[in-house]
């Protein structure tokens, strides 16, 4: 799920955003559908401060465009990067820098009704073993 970028560079507006998720709430746009079946198309997510990524968690981060992205954590790469995949998408995202990181959603809102993410191995797992099999082809 992307949202268009800010026209700064992506350090920079994912230093805004964290900046802005540590001070208020950070309600962000979520349009695509990239996360179905976890988050439905036109909703909102909640991102709360920055902190370290877990495995199964689902984050917002900039990408390399400089777009807002909310993808699930499956990866942890060395050089603090991180690889993330939509759980409905076909292909895993570029390797993400931990500077472009986010923060976690924790709650999403769709049509006035609000209900809590929860981090899923089970998932990330999923996410893993599918990007793996597109290697091996």
């Amino acid at each position: 799920m992307a949202e268009q970028g800010t026209g700064a560079s992506p350090e920079a507006a994912a230093h805004l955003l964290r900046a802005r998720a540590r001070s208020a709430e950070l309600w962000v746009p979520l349009e695509g559908t990239s996360m179905l079946p976890t988050i439905e198309a036109l909703s909102e997510g909640l991102v709360t401060a920055i902190r370290r990524p877990r495995w199964g968690e689902v984050w917002a981060f900039v990408d390399a465009r400089g777009e807002l992205t909310v993808h699930r954590v499956i990866a942890r790469l060395r050089g603090d990067r991180w690889l993330l995949r939509g759980d409905g998408s076909e292909h895993t995202d570029a390797p993400v820098d931990a500077s472009l990181l986010i923060g976690p959603v924790r709650v999403v809102r769709h049509q006035g009704r609000t209900r809590q993410l929860r981090r899923s191995r089970l998932m990330a797992l999923r996410l893993h073993a599918r990007r793996l099999v597109g290697l091996l082809r």
